[in-house]
């Protein structure tokens, strides 16, 4: 066999020539060992040098002048001179399937003169002794790495690891160390030093200080380097106990701290605001002979600058120059940086000169720290002169330094200018990133502008800016803000296409974006997303989730989120138990509410002004106004909360609600001398003030705040005052005051403008309420929906529909989406003039719109088409209404059953009657008049009567309408003094007769031929101020003529000439009839002439009454 190769693992190459035979021999200077290794070699095929091992031929002419000769028992090899490398080593490490013989090779290179193995070769040694499980070796190999000072690698580590059967991860560090020690394998100081280094690196912080535990419990000593790396991870962290732990371990094992690891010390303990441990460490460099560099000295400069405590930081810095430590370029930023941020800028300008004078030279830190302190304190242009004279002197400005010129000019509101500075780094080297479009953004969600900054992020994305997780939390609040929840979840999930991890923040954010919208089970859906991808909610996930919720109505869901907010150990807020006893208020469950702020105050959560104000209000809502005020009095004392406007206006109110305007008078009085001026107002006793009559001493109180006084009156009393005038009647003094507010720049809150609106509308002013609408638009005031639904309702009932319409398709053009509100206003006009076709094209859109037909369009549509007669449609409408949930209401109910009561069907409308008392909806009144109407239409008077009797049982007061029909219907059966009863009943109920009871009295007593009790009637109903109308001088001339009591029936005929009344041809009959029976021909003949007269047209019957 012939064996050729040039220069094979560079070993000293002269050309060799030796007989394949099995024996190995020395050969020119060559040991045994050597040509083994040689033939090895070429058995694998390792050839260097760029030889190939094809090369089988006599090589002539060697550069050498050697010829070898090819033949089947002597090989020639070629070699060139040359030394031994520790990379060729580790290649020749690698050919060998012999554990023993490549340790034999590892240990002759390590005794080369002047030879020192690379990593790579001690980790091929390794990995083949592991493969054999040769573990004394490898800890022998372990050791000489330490004694030759060679670090071990990550693939150090993981071959040890392999070699006991675990997979090659660096994680599994402590792992491997447990079962390396079972085995007797055991690390030196040297490997664990590494180990932990690089576990650290990897960012196995927990693991890295397992190791560091099982290294002391070895007994080996870690290096400064090991507890520094150590130390700084869980500074990073913020972990002072760990970093504290370390240090004290570090001295207790003989190691003298030096000034990196007391640095580190410094550093974590300002961080924890331990500020004064932190000046005590730096004094303890001092004793123990570490002097401080100035590193150390800016960093507990930082330390005092973040705990407010400047002066000390400025003293340290005159320290420093005492103990001749050089300030640098990182300790003067620091200090103008922090002194930027609390305004003091003549301190600032001290600084920099200072820095100046003491030849530090500013760089490009330092600088825009300068730039930036300027900015936050307002003084933009002098900024820009530091930024010239910034490049004057050589030093080129980063985007940190755009950035906060950006900032400083909005701040400014100099958003033109900040454009063009945006527009500038584009075109230099110094690109702006999503950071600087953040800044933007930001601006135009602070100014309320939503769309604008969303065309700054769409803008960032054209210009191949990618944006970054705040920029999708920026937009997703912008879309949310305006409603647009589908544009929100498209950019949360193209946020996740785009690898970008959305945080609790952005979590949060579209949760609100859910519930802003409604979306409850949305948002709720979304919180279990989030703790699937490992993304923990705080309590700002629960807390927006736990407001909906009550606002919802669904107070035990509120409940269990609340328990499963405790059981993941998130502790609730102070915001989170407000939003639990605002609604347990609301929810009129005032135990639960004390029981919280008891618990409050166990797990030391301490109530805040807003705590009590809930409390308070939960109370006054629920009748406890008395106790309300009793805990006013102690919450200062035992909270240490001072009453606010709030406090009062919740008081106040209640006290209103609950008659008490004495008291709300007195208490009014307290705020005025408690509060400063400002902060009263008179939004919550007005109407009170209102309701008792007692308008003009609210109109006394509100002269002397804002005339006398000079204050502006605040958006809830101008609204407030408003309203009460309205209500009153006094419109015209309302619009005189509204104007007068106007001019003292008030009444320009949205609210305000729609009290005025809604009492014109209510006083059937509806042009001068859309008047007053469109120039409130022209004084730059904002409707929202709320306000386009009060001026549409009011059109709506005042028959201007197509006014209406108009303002409808107006609110639509401008984003303002129609709510339940809006429709029902339409629905309700819709019904009035019977347009119910019309009335079901809206609620198509209704339904596109996604807008969820309520308890209110369900009642207003059935009894639209109870109006039409197309109850069979109402009753298909009902049956809608209970399939999708929506409780009816006795309002849902009257109409049916008065429909099914026109129609006849009685018996339908009397199983209604019973399927809505056994669905737990309570008939009212109008429920039991709508029944006894559907008997009167078959003239059952025993049930009428029965009904009646149950109406009254149940403790429902009667009213005139249940009284009318009831008597009706005894005068139909002849029934008078059952009648007569109920109609004198009436009246010690307090119900004034009106017309229609009156006519109908006044004719059952006619027809049971009464008439002097008609008569008497008939006179006390004029006296009562119920005006008598044709009907009842009909009915009267009518009965009275058939009596024959004709000379009474012609007084009346006169009466109602005079009272402007023009008779009817039923009227002129009855008198000519009479006075015809009555023999008074010239009589019945001017009655006749009369008539004609009138331009009353005879019937044949009159002609039959006239005398021959």
């Amino acid at each position: 066999m012939e064996i050729c190769a040039l220069g094979v693992c560079n070993i000293r190459y002269v050309e060799v020539v030796f007989t394949f035979t099995g024996e190995s021999r020395r050969v020119k200077g060559f040991s045994p060992f050597e040509v083994s290794t040689l033939m090895v070699c070429s058995r694998q095929n390792v050839v260097c040098n760029g030889a190939s091992n094809k090369q089988r031929t006599t090589q002539k002419n060697s550069r050498f002048g050697l010829v070898s000769e090819s033949s089947s028992s002597v090989s020639h090899m070629f070699i060139q001179q040359g030394e031994l490398t520790p990379h060729h080593v580790a290649q020749v490490l690698k050919s060998y399937t012999d554990p023993k013989q490549a340790l034999t090779f590892f240990t002759w290179a390590t005794h080369k003169p002047e030879f020192l193995h690379h990593t790579e070769a001690y980790n091929s040694m390794l990995e083949i002794l592991g493969s054999a499980h040769m573990f004394n070796s490898m800890t022998e190999i372990l050791d000489l790495m330490e004694k030759k000072h060679c670090k071990p690698d990550s693939q150090t580590f993981l071959t040890i690891f392999r070699a006991f059967g675990f997979r090659a991860v660096i994680q599994q560090a402590p792992l491997a160390l447990e079962e390396m020690k079972r085995a007797g394998f055991v690390l030196n100081s040297m490997s664990y030093n590494g180990l932990i280094t690089l576990l650290l690196k990897s960012g196995f912080q927990r693991e890295a200080m397992d190791a560091y535990k099982k290294m002391i419990s070895e007994g080996h000593v870690p290096s400064m380097k090991c507890y520094s790396a150590l130390m700084s991870s869980w500074c990073k962290k913020g972990d002072t106990k760990n970093v504290s732990e370390l240090f004290i371990e570090m001295q207790r094992l003989g190691l003298k701290p030096n000034v990196y690891t007391f640095t580190i010390y410094i550093k974590v303990l300002g961080r924890a605001g331990k500020v004064d441990e932190a000046c005590g460490m730096l004094r303890q460099m001092k004793t123990e002979g570490c002097e401080p560099d100035a590193v150390a000295f800016t960093t507990l400069m930082d330390a005092l600058c973040n705990a407010g405590r400047l002066n000390e930081a400025r003293e340290l810095l005159n320290e420093m120059r005492r103990r001749k430590c050089r300030p640098d370029s990182v300790t003067y930023s620091t200090l103008i940086h922090k002194y930027g941020d609390s305004g003091d800028i003549s301190a600032v300008q001290e600084l920099w000169k200072e820095m100046e004078d003491n030849g530090c030279v500013p760089d490009v830190i330092t600088f825009t720290t300068l730039i930036n302190a300027l900015c936050t304190a307002g003084k933009v242009d002098e900024a820009f002169g530091v930024l010239d004279k910034m490049v004057k002197q050589g030093s080129s400005p980063n985007s940190i330094t755009y950035n906060s010129l950006i900032i400083g000019l909005l701040k400014a509101n100099r958003l033109e200018e900040a454009r063009k500075l945006l527009q500038v780094m584009h075109t230099n080297e110094c690109k702006p990133t999503s950071y600087t479009y953040n800044f933007f953004m930001d601006y135009y969600v602070k100014e309320g502008k939503f769309n604008d900054a969303y065309q700054v992020f769409r803008q960032m994305k054209w210009k191949g800016i990618a944006p970054d997780v705040v920029s999708f939390n920026l937009c997703i609040d912008c879309l949310g803000r305006v409603g647009k929840v589908r544009e929100a979840k498209d950019l949360f999930e193209e946020m996740r296409q785009l690898g970008l991890c959305p945080g609790t923040i952005t979590y949060n954010m579209m949760i609100r974006c859910y519930c802003k919208a409604g979306k409850i089970d949305k948002a709720i859906e979304l919180l279990f997303q989030m703790m699937k991808t490992e993304c923990d909610p705080d309590e700002m996930t629960f807390n927006s989730l736990l407001s909906i919720l009550y606002k919802a109505g669904r107070a035990d869901e509120a409940s269990k989120l609340f328990n499963k907010m405790q059981q993941m150990h998130i502790s609730p807020t102070t915001v989170t138990y407000n939003i639990l006893i605002n609604g347990l208020g609301k929810d009129g469950k005032i135990k639960e509410m004390i029981e919280l702020l008891k618990e409050m105050w166990v797990i030391r959560c301490p109530p805040n002004v807003i705590t009590c104000n809930s409390i308070l209000d939960g109370l006054c809502k629920n009748g406890e106004v008395d106790l309300a005020c009793r805990m006013m009095q102690k919450m200062e004392e035992e909270t240490g909360c001072k009453p606010d406007d709030f406090t009062y206006s919740i008081l106040i109110d209640g006290l209103v609600k609950a008659d008490k305007i004495d008291d709300a008078c007195q208490l009014f009085n307290q705020m005025k001398d408690r509060l400063s001026p400002e902060l009263i107002s008179l939004g919550s006793l007005l109407p009170g003030l209102a309701k008792v009559g007692q308008l003009d001493y609210g109109l006394e109180l509100y002269r002397e705040l804002y005339q006398v006084r000079g204050l502006v009156p605040d958006d809830s009393t101008c609204a407030a005052l408003i309203d009460g005038m309205g209500k009153a009647g006094r419109v015209d003094e309302a619009i005189l005051l509204y104007e007068e507010m106007l001019n003292k720049g008030a009444g320009r809150d949205v609210y305000v403008v729609c009290s005025l609106i809604n009492s014109l509308c209510k006083a059937g002013r509806v042009f001068d309420a859309h008047r007053l609408f469109e120039e409130s638009i022209h004084r730059g005031i904002t409707f929202d929906t709320v306000a386009y639904n009060v001026l549409i309702d009011g059109l709506c009932k005042a028959d201007c529909f197509h006014m209406a319409w108009n303002l409808f398709k107006e609110m639509k053009t401008l984003g303002h989406t129609p709510d339940v509100f809006t429709y029902n206003s339409f629905f309700d006009a819709l019904g009035k003039v019977g347009n119910m076709d019309g009335a079901f094209r809206l609620l198509g859109e209704m339904r596109a719109r996604g807008c969820k037909m309520d308890t209110i369009t369900y009642n207003t549509l059935i009894s639209g088409l109870e109006k039409a007669n197309r109850v069979d449609e109402a009753l298909n409408l009902y049956d809608d209404m209970m399939e999708n949930g929506c409780p009816p209401s006795p309002f849902t109910y009257c109409p049916l059953i008065h429909g099914l009561g026109k129609a006849g069907r009685v018996d339908e409308a009397n199983d209604l009657f019973q399927v809505m008392a056994k669905a737990g909806c309570m008939p009212n009144c109008a429920s039991y008049v709508s029944l006894m109407n559907a008997f009167r239409q078959v003239g059952n008077v025993h049930d009428i009567c029965r009904l009646f009797d149950r109406m009254v049982a149940e403790g429902i007061k009667p009213d005139l309408k249940s009284y009318t029909v009831l008597i009706d219907s005894l005068c139909m059966k002849g029934r008078i003094d059952d009648a007569l009863h109920y109609f004198e009943e009436l009246k010690t109920h307090c119900l004034k007769p009106d017309t229609t009871l009156y006519n109908l009295i006044i004719d059952g007593l006619g027809k049971a031929q009464r008439y002097v009790p008609a008569l008497i009637l008939f006179n006390e109903m004029k006296k009562n101020g119920s005006v008598p109308n044709l009907y009842t001088y009909n009915s009267l001339i009518n009965h009275l003529g058939n009596m024959g009591m004709v000379k009474q029936a012609e007084d009346l005929y006169k009466e109602l000439l005079s009272e402007g009344h023009v008779p009817d041809v039923v009227i002129y009959n009855t008198l000519i009839r009479g006075f015809s029976a009555a023999g008074q021909v010239n009589s019945a003949y001017g009655i006749f002439k009369d008539m004609i007269a009138s331009g009353c047209k005879p019937t044949p019957v009159t002609y039959s009454y006239l005398p021959n």
